[in-house]
C-alpha cells in the first residue's frame, strides 16, 4: 500500500505542471485536497506518527516558500503545491525537495536571462543599493516590461518527482 503515495504525488505534480505551464496557475482544488489526502495516507500508514510527521511536513512546506510569495517571487499556488508534497513526505523530504526545487529554480532562471538577454540588467541590479531592487522589481521589472519569470511548478515538479524517485 505505501506505492500509493509515490503514484497519487506523481499525478498531482504532473498535473500542476501541466496546468501551470498551460493557465499559468496551479489550482486550489488540487493542492488542498492533496494536502487532505496525504494527511489520510499518512495517518493511515502510520497512525499517530503518521500525522506528527505530515502535519510537520505541511507546515515546512508553507514556511519555506512563504517569504519568498510575501516578497512577490511566487504565486500562493506554488507555496500550496510544496506544502501539499510536505503533507505527503513530511518535514526531511520537503526540505530535500526545496533543495532540489531551488537548483532546478535557478538553472532555469539563468537559462530564461541568457535567452532574453537580460544578464547585464539583473548583474547591474543586484550589485546595486536595495533602492536600485527596489526600482526594477516594481518600474523595470512589472510584467508590462517583459520580467524574466516563469512556471515555478515546472522546477517544484522536478524537485519532487527527484526526491520520490532518487531515494
Amino acid at each position: 500500500m505505501q506505492f500509493l503515495i509515490p503514484v497519487i504525488l506523481t499525478v498531482i505534480l504532473v498535473y500542476s505542471l501541466y496546468t501551470d505551464l498551460r493557465c499559468g496557475k496551479v489550482y486550489n482544488y488540487v493542492t488542498l485536497p492533496a494536502a487532505l489526502v496525504g494527511f489520510v495516507l499518512n495517518v493511515a500508514f502510520q497512525g499517530v506518527d503518521g500525522a506528527i510527521v505530515s502535519i510537520e511536513g505541511w507546515a515546512l512546506g508553507i514556511g519555506l516558500f512563504l517569504l519568498p510569495f510575501v516578497l512577490g517571487g511566487m504565486g500562493g499556488g506554488d507555496v500550496k503545491l510544496l506544502a501539499a508534497i510536505g503533507a505527503f513526505l513530511g518535514p526531511e523530504l520537503v526540505f530535500k525537495c526545496f533543495v532540489y526545487t531551488a537548483i532546478v529554480g535557478g538553472v532555469i532562471a539563468v537559462f530564461l536571462l541568457l535567452r532574453r538577454r537580460q544578464v547585464g540588467a539583473t548583474v547591474n541590479n543586484l550589485l546595486g543599493s536595495f533602492y536600485t531592487l527596489y526600482l526594477y522589481r516594481y518600474r523595470v521589472g512589472s510584467s508590462e516590461a517583459g520580467r524574466a519569470s516563469f512556471p515555478y511548478a515546472v522546477a517544484i515538479a522536478v524537485g519532487g518527482l527527484s526526491v520520490l524517485y532518487l531515494r
